[in-house]
């Protein structure tokens, strides 16, 4: 895989899982056993979390606003916060000097395609993707 795309999305993994842990520590809330556990939750809709980012809690993900960029990120069915979607990887991407070093949105979606042609990622039954070796 691109070592670009492969910088990216560990970069947005990591940024969400950072998310996740600023939401667990301020609601003293356990990570949701499901992408539906999340949608039930009670946690509000919107808000800050402990250390004043703003979150703003959808369907079954959430939108993180940290002091510098933001995150977009939906759970798995089974609760897990690793997988991605190319447009939010390319939003994220653009909150970043350099953007990673692609030259455009096109080169980004171009190497994106290619990876999910050699099935080195993976698209779930939902909009989620996934890293191949996650499915091990």
């Amino acid at each position: 895989m691109d070592p670009r795309l492969i910088r990216l999305i560990h970069h947005y993994q990591g940024r969400v899982a950072e998310a996740v842990g600023m939401l667990e520590s301020s609601f003293g809330i356990s990570r949701p056993e499901s992408d539906v556990d999340w949608a039930a939750s009670e946690i509000p809709g919107r808000g800050e979390v402990a250390s004043g980012e703003r979150y703003f809690k959808h369907g079954i993900g959430c939108a993180f606003r940290f002091v510098h960029g933001s995150v977009d990120f939906d759970f798995g069915p089974k609760g897990q916060f690793d997988g991605f979607e190319p447009h939010r990887l390319w939003s994220l991407a653009t909150q970043t000097p350099g953007g990673f070093q692609f030259s455009s949105e096109k080169e980004f979606f171009e190497c994106f395609t290619r990876a999910v042609d050699a099935a080195v990622i993976v698209k779930s039954d939902y909009i989620l993707y996934y890293l191949a070796d996650f499915l091990e």
